[in-house]
């Protein structure tokens, strides 16, 4: 436990710090798994919620909070009017590359810490692990 709560203060720190939008929003853990996740074409909350392992209440809470931020924006679904159809909007997908663009600076960090093997070692091993996971811990 304090090894996986150091390494995510760690992150979440360097986010803060690097966050180049600081003024307008902060960047959450959540923030990123929601930006990521969102399809070009958009997609519904369930998806979301299920890609980004957490749950549809919670995807929910943080599409509210990321509407009102202008980060995306929904429409009804053309297909199933009992949905909404979520996407990004310019201001979001710059926002989603300014996270992709921290996160190589992160990982550059990890290099010069841990050398380039052992940082992409630790980036298969936790994909791997993620994707065995599953959905809530429910595979």
């Amino acid at each position: 436990g304090m090894l996986i709560g150091r390494l995510h203060r760690y992150i979440q720190i360097w986010h803060e710090e690097k966050n180049p939008h600081r003024n307008e929003y902060r960047i959450t853990p959540s923030l990123p798994a929601l930006l990521s996740n969102v399809y070009v074409d958009g997609c519904t909350n369930k998806e979301l919620a299920e890609r980004a392992i957490v749950t549809k209440q919670g995807m929910s809470k943080l599409i509210n909070e990321t509407l009102k931020d202008g980060i995306i924006e929904i429409k009804k679904n053309k297909d199933d009017y009992r949905c909404n159809h979520i996407a990004l909007t310019e201001k979001g997908a710059d926002l989603l590359i300014s996270i992709w663009e921290n996160n190589q600076y992160l990982i550059a960090d990890f290099e010069h810490h841990i050398g380039k093997e052992k940082t992409k070692l630790l980036m298969e091993l936790l994909s791997e692990l993620s994707e065995s996971i599953g959905v809530c811990g429910k595979k």
